[in-house]
């Protein structure tokens, strides 16, 4: 198998998780989820102009990846981004780390994920910031990220921020463990 995060285990998983992809145009979304679900494949990630969907199978779980392409989300209405996140298990949030420092990207990447935050929902999500291309701006600091974001405003949800490069496949699987073990399934 050789696989970093995919099994083939062909037993009938015993959960199914729903995980939700967003970020800013450029920050790895499409690559990530390619890596997700094919990572002994080359990926030759082009930008989605939509949404991509697909299944992975990790240990007992079927996970289902929802990669939301469109910056524009957070335009939405409550009531469409409640349709849109509902049945889903888990944020998974990119952040191209090589435009952090440029003041228009903090703020399109703030407003896109306070959007998807904001909404009421029956229950609260975790949810995880992936800082992805750390591996070519490795001196940016996740406490930056998460002061940007102002997530310890988020008392009452269970989030954890982690530098990642989904092209080398760089700290996606921790992201996944954290995932899986924060929903206590």
């Amino acid at each position: 198998m050789g696989g970093l995060l995919y099994s083939s285990n062909t037993n009938s998983p015993k959960t199914e998780l729903f995980f939700i992809i967003i970020g800013p145009e450029n920050s790895g979304k499409t690559t990530a989820l390619l890596n997700f679900v094919h990572p002994d494949d080359k990926i030759i990630s082009v930008p989605t102009t939509d949404f991509n969907s697909d299944v992975m199978y990790y240990k007992n779980f079927t996970i289902h990846l929802l990669d939301m392409a469109k910056c524009e989300w957070y335009k939405q209405s409550e009531n469409e981004l409640i349709e849109i996140l509902t049945a889903k298990d888990a944020l998974l949030f990119f952040v191209d780390c090589t435009r952090i420092r440029e003041k228009s990207y903090q703020i399109q990447m703030k407003n896109l994920f306070h959007s998807f935050l904001k909404v009421k929902l029956e229950k609260k999500f975790p949810f995880i910031v992936c800082v992805n291309k750390h591996d070519l701006s490795p001196e940016i600091d996740t406490e930056e990220v998460v002061n940007i974001l102002d997530l310890y405003r988020f008392k009452d949800r269970n989030w954890y921020i982690k530098a990642v490069s989904a092209k080398y496949k760089y700290g996606i699987k921790d992201c996944l463990e954290w995932l899986i073990n924060s929903l206590e399934v």
